[in-house]
């Protein structure tokens, strides 16, 4: 096979090809016609093969699935994890507000001996 036709083959085919090698090939009259039998061949090989083979459905994808499962697991455990962590948050600073004292509203002024009297006991 000359050397031109086996770059349009190649072509036909799928491979990755020398651009200007295939355009001196298809300059030819012959590498052109070689061209189109391959393509018309092709498409008669790929008629035959289909009406050979019996329908056959498509195949399932499971990983999509499966992958979109794991996002969303993710996802939800992130959001609740994060959640957790706010409220538990917000909830430390309420016991720690809730523990301390509240600020006066008035100041009582104590003087020993004249409103203020030091006793020892119990009674």
């Amino acid at each position: 096979m000359d050397e031109s036709l086996a770059v349009v083959a190649a072509f036909v085919d799928g491979e990755r090809v020398d651009a200007q090698a295939l355009g001196h090939a298809l300059e030819r009259a012959d590498g052109r016609r070689y061209l189109i039998e391959l393509v018309a061949l092709g498409a008669v090989l790929d008629r035959a093969d289909a009406q050979e083979r019996p329908a056959q459905r498509a195949p399932r994808r499971p990983a999509r699935w499966v992958a979109a499962a794991a996002i969303v697991v993710v996802s939800l455990g992130t959001g609740y994890a994060a959640g957790r962590a706010i409220s538990e948050r917000a909830a430390d600073a309420a016991r720690a507000e809730a523990t301390a004292p509240p600020a006066p509203t008035r100041v009582i002024d104590l003087t020993p001996g004249v409103n203020w009297q030091e006793t020892k006991g119990g009674d």
